[in-house]
């Protein structure tokens, strides 16, 4: 899946069951259609391997495990439908290695997903989502989420993928082995009292490169534009196993972005980036790091 972009192209279920018989979940970027057969997950989830494909509210009772089944999209969770209220009640989301924690597709618009404890658990409690390829992505638009972990993926935490409008908040995603969170052709989302710090390239970026910043702009690829994000430690923690070598990046192209409030220090290479010339619409003010890379300077 790392640094691949939708290889594959919609198919319909004609082509797929005349023409590929043999075709299993490739590698890359979910495909967005769903084979004829969908295990729809039940209002109570206890187990990886189904599908929301209903509006309503839905609740995980226990931990899931990878171990017990996978979608057609390689993931524990997709959600399908609009309007979803998803509770992941503290719980554990556990990956092995590959494939997806928890997956909403770009139908699933408007929704919620909450990873506080259930009542009566140890209050305080997030649910975590750990040792998948990327603990959440995000496809769909004026959702919100809140209150988790999304740690020690093999590529990235959270990623947000064409994704517009939505309200990211109270979230960690720290020790990925490439960012914290991944903000892929995607506009309008704002993302705030957060940790994405501790990652191997950076906490939070803003572009097409899985590699870091690039300096050239996507090709085929939305811009990601009109981002809000602030109170967001994005920097090394005292003491970590992980040393980033970036905080927060903005990559070529990406404009109209607002970065206040933030944190970033003890990177490696920078705490903050923006490689558009001065900034260009970009707007960085009352952040507190150590190291800068603009020019002419425009991160404050």
């Amino acid at each position: 899946m790392r640094g691949e972009f939708y290889v594959l192209r919609k198919l319909t279920r004609v082509l797929i069951f005349a023409l590929l018989p043999a075709l299993a979940p490739g590698a890359s970027r979910a495909v967005d259609s769903e084979p004829a057969a969908v295990a729809a997950c039940a209002t109570e989830i206890a187990s990886c391997g189904c599908t929301i494909t209903k509006p309503g509210i839905y609740a995980v009772t226990e931990d899931l495990s990878a171990s017990s089944g996978l979608t057609a999209g390689n993931g524990c969770i997709d959600v399908k439908a609009a309007r979803v209220k998803l509770l992941l009640q503290g719980h554990l989301i556990q990956g092995a290695g590959t494939g997806v924690g928890l997956h909403l597709l770009p139908s699933a618009t408007g929704a919620f997903v909450e990873g506080q404890g259930a009542e009566g658990d140890e209050p305080g409690t997030s649910a975590l989502i750990e040792d998948w390829d990327t603990g959440i992505r995000w496809e769909a638009s004026s959702g919100i989420l809140d209150h988790l972990g999304s740690q020690s993926n093999a590529s990235f935490g959270i990623e947000l993928d064409n994704a517009r409008g939505n309200d990211l908040s109270d979230y960690d995603a720290s020790f990925n082995g490439i960012y914290g969170t991944f903000i892929f052709g995607s506009s309008a989302n704002q993302i705030d009292a957060a940790k994405s710090g501790d990652n191997a390239i950076a906490g939070i970026y803003l572009g097409c490169s899985t590699g870091g910043p690039s300096g050239e702009r996507c090709k085929g690829v939305k811009p990601s534009n009109s981002n809000f994000i602030y109170d967001v430690h994005a920097g090394v923690s005292k003491g970590s196993q992980v040393v980033s070598k970036f905080g927060i990046v903005i990559d070529t192209g990406n404009g109209g972005n607002l970065v206040t409030d933030d944190l970033s220090r003890g990177d490696t290479t920078d705490d903050l980036t923006d490689m558009n010339p001065g900034c260009g619409t970009n707007i960085w003010f009352a952040n507190s790091f150590d190291t800068q890379s603009s020019t002419p300077p425009c991160i404050q």
